[in-house]
């Protein structure tokens, strides 16, 4: 076979990664080609071509572009780099747009239970609970200051403690 046809088989044995050859058989065959493990290995050592349309097929069971299976080993790792770079800022992006949703809904939450309060719910209390109220209440009155560019003040300097949130001014 040719150097073409080699690195072929060398990119598609990088680009697979943990897919096993059988896996990745089994998902060319539900794309309507005959392939098998065997033939997974034929391609990736070389001894047999990979065919135009088996090529676009096998790009996208894999997630890569055709132009990705041409690579040198060297280009490959480097763009399979910045690709996975890439996926991990994209993955933690979507945790971060959930989990600013997620910290508004809290506060939004907290906002109505401060609402909620009514003097006459707590006058039998103890001044022991009426004290531990309050504090709790402090300690809301402090979070519902926070803005999401505080959380992101604070937690990017390690010396910082939370309260610190509080001491900087808040929102």
């Amino acid at each position: 076979m040719s150097d073409t046809d080699a690195r072929i088989g060398k990119r598609l044995g990088e680009l697979r990664g943990e897919m096993s050859q059988a896996s990745l058989a089994a998902a060319m065959a539900e794309r309507g080609h005959k392939w098998s493990q065997a033939t997974v290995w034929s391609v990736e050592s070389a001894k047999r071509p990979l065919r135009l349309a088996e090529a676009l097929d096998v790009a996208g069971v894999l997630g890569v572009e055709v132009a990705d299976l041409l690579q040198s080993t060297a280009a490959g790792e480097v763009i399979d780099g910045l690709r996975s770079a890439l996926a991990e800022v994209d993955r933690i992006a979507l945790i971060l747009r959930t989990g600013s949703q997620d910290f508004e809904g809290a506060r939004t939450r907290l906002r109505g239970a401060i609402r909620e309060l009514d003097e006459s719910d707590v006058q039998e209390w103890s001044p022991e609970e009426k004290g531990r109220l309050l504090e709790v209440v402090r300690e809301a009155d402090k979070r519902m200051k926070w803005s999401q560019a505080d959380l992101i003040w604070v937690d990017s300097r390690d010396d910082l403690h939370w309260d610190s949130i509080y001491e900087r001014g808040g929102e």
